[in-house]
């Protein structure tokens, strides 16, 4: 995983837990439903994306491993062209 990935995963979930606690303490107050209404609602949303970041990050962290780096593509062309020629050299034997 790269760096900046790490570091962003890292914020997200302390983003998370912040969000979380704040969550979890929330208080109605008679006069103020509809702000706190609005305010749980901003934060249930904000949790959503976080989820939403982190996963697209791990996805993305996922598919840039399974990529070959050049210096492994070339190696595998070069094996892969080795094989080639011993097969064609058995062929012809």
């Amino acid at each position: 995983m790269t760096s900046n990935h790490a570091e962003t995963l890292v914020q997200l979930g302390h983003a998370r837990k912040v969000l979380q606690s704040q969550l979890a303490n929330a208080e109605f107050d008679e006069k103020l439903t509809d702000s706190s209404i609005n305010t749980i609602s901003l934060i249930v949303r904000t949790l959503e994306k976080i989820d939403q970041l982190s996963r697209a990050l791990l996805k993305d962290q996922k598919s840039t491993d399974d990529e070959l780096s050049e210096e492994d593509f070339e190696k595998l062309k070069e094996k892969v062209e080795s094989l080639l020629e011993k097969a064609s050299q058995r062929k012809q034997d």
